[in-house]
């Protein structure tokens, strides 16, 4: 951390001096990257003005393909890949695919093949199916043709980590257990985790914690799932608690879900990065102000008035 000031200009930051609005009292922090969040119920417009307040920038939409959904996540993937420039966080689609669906392996593989989703997720199934194995390795031949990252979700053990690990599934998704989180971290796969379960209190009765897997350096990335307000929440605690410095923790929802996902050219504020960027009080924790490639999504009163008063004629149009 140390005071300077971030510059912005045509969506990027920049290494120039320019009019510049007074944040004292804030910390300025690049804008959250939420690995994984569940679709919203209701539009993506409503999601986006839900999450831009939290500091959310960039977003992946899990969407979960099943024997009944196969329509609405294909038309879902469809309108992913259309993005809005106007809208306040940046969205991307990732499937979650319930192995149960080997009947549907063709029109699974023919869409990731069309739409290119950020990522694939394997969710295993207590029922047995013989043909699972050949299953999986079709859609991981898929996503490798194409470079997509996959991986597998809640994880129960270290024995499951390492299958899906031998098989190139490297995203190790909410495992289970420290045996799985620690076998995923030995081997350089990234471990995410959820923020809610980073904040809720440690309980005696329990094997392992989200927490302890931070503490023991087996976390990789924080991801809000159902509550997008839960991240920076988490990177605060953490900091907090010290379990991690602030931009240790801080990365956890920015940079490295940036890096595991692809996206280089945000996470950090180096000059040449886009300018995604959130401004939290300082004292309180609070989110003022949220930037998504140089343009306010979300701004609080009192941010409005910081701006105003340094350059009212751009601050305004920018507002506007």
């Amino acid at each position: 951390m140390q005071r300077d000031t971030v510059s912005l200009d045509a969506g990027r930051i920049v290494d120039t001096a320019l009019p510049s609005a007074d944040f004292g009292g804030h910390l300025l922090l690049p804008g959250i990257v939420d690995i994984h969040a569940h679709a919203p119920e209701t539009s993506l417009d409503d999601y986006g003005k839900t999450a831009s307040p939290q500091g959310v920038t960039t977003t992946f939409l899990a969407q979960r393909w099943t024997g009944d959904t196969a329509a609405s996540v294909e038309a879902a993937l469809d309108s992913l890949a259309r993005p809005c420039a106007d809208a306040p966080v940046e969205m991307h689609a990732h499937l979650v695919v319930d192995l149960a669906t080997a009947d549907t392996a063709n029109r699974l593989l023919a869409a990731i093949a069309r739409h290119r989703p950020a990522a694939v997720l394997f969710a295993d199934t207590p029922r047995h199916d013989p043909c699972k194995p050949r299953y999986i390795c079709r859609i991981a031949n898929t996503c490798d043709r194409h470079k997509i990252p996959y991986g597998s979700l809640a994880d129960p053990d270290g024995e499951t980590r390492e299958r899906y690990a031998m098989l190139g599934a490297r995203l190790c998704a909410f495992p289970r257990s420290r045996a799985a989180a620690a076998l995923a971290a030995a081997v350089g796969d990234p471990v995410i985790l959820a923020a809610t379960d980073v904040c809720a209190p440690a309980r005696s009765d329990a094997p392992w914690s989200a927490q302890s897997a931070v503490n023991a350096g087996h976390c990789a990335a924080l991801a809000s799932v159902d509550d997008a307000g839960t991240l920076h929440r988490a990177a605060l605690h953490l900091a907090q608690l010290r379990a991690l410095d602030l931009p240790r923790a801080w990365a956890l929802i920015s940079s490295r879900p940036a890096r595991i996902m692809g996206l280089s050219d945000r996470g950090t504020l180096d000059p040449g990065r886009r300018a995604d960027l959130v401004a939290v009080r300082a004292a309180t924790g609070r989110i003022e102000a949220t930037f998504q490639a140089g343009r306010p999504t979300y701004l609080t009163d009192e941010a409005t008035r910081r701006l105003v008063a340094a350059c009212p004629d751009t601050a305004a149009a920018l507002v506007a």
